[in-house]
């Protein structure tokens, strides 16, 4: 299994980001648009202990085909940044991995989309996120601790406060607040 090390940053534009990122000649790993499928047991078991398990599609701005992974992230470890074990695989198929999931007792509680940015930087990878409702957002992944810390301060990013809570969290949030069914994209 490997270890997930990132922050996320709410930012109100992503175009101070997208210059600093040239600037510092981060190299353009493409733009997708992903769909994120959170599945849970009915009584809601895998979210109140922090795990996650997603079927994620990834739909490329382009003429290559798109990816999908179904990922299971564990509980956040205790440290500066967000860290926690994740074991993603690569499928071919979302529709048979969704019967699988659901032959387990697994059903889909939550899906959201979001645009996404990818580059390379100093070992580090730059997300740059556009999610209905939730705003943008900068995620920062890495090796270590101190990597990503690094690549935020480079990115004039140092002052911003850590996002502790996943797209999963803000997203549910959004729609008990809102009133929206959480399985609706266009929430």
């Amino acid at each position: 299994m490997a270890l997930e090390i990132e922050t996320k940053l709410k930012v109100d534009s992503l175009d101070a980001v997208r210059t600093a990122l040239r600037a510092h000649h981060a190299v353009f790993l493409g733009e997708h648009v992903e769909t994120d499928c959170i599945y849970d047991l009915a009584d809601g078991s895998l979210r109140r202990r922090d795990i996650g398990l997603r079927i994620r599609t990834s739909c490329p701005a382009g003429p290559q085909p798109g990816e999908i992974t179904l990922t299971v992230k564990g509980p956040p470890e205790h440290g500066p940044l967000k860290s926690r074990e994740e074991a993603e695989l690569r499928i071919t198929d979302a529709e048979t991995a969704d019967l699988a999931l659901r032959l387990l007792g697994y059903a889909p509680r939550l899906r959201y989309q979001k645009r996404r940015e990818s580059f390379s930087l100093r070992g580090c990878r730059v997300e740059l996120d556009t999610l209905p409702h939730l705003g943008t957002h900068v995620e920062i992944e890495g090796p270590d601790a101190a990597t990503v810390l690094a690549v935020q301060q480079l990115l004039g990013l140092g002052s911003l406060a850590h996002e502790a809570k996943s797209y999963v969290s803000l997203w549910a949030r959004h729609c008990e607040e809102s009133g929206t069914d959480p399985l609706r994209l266009d929430g």
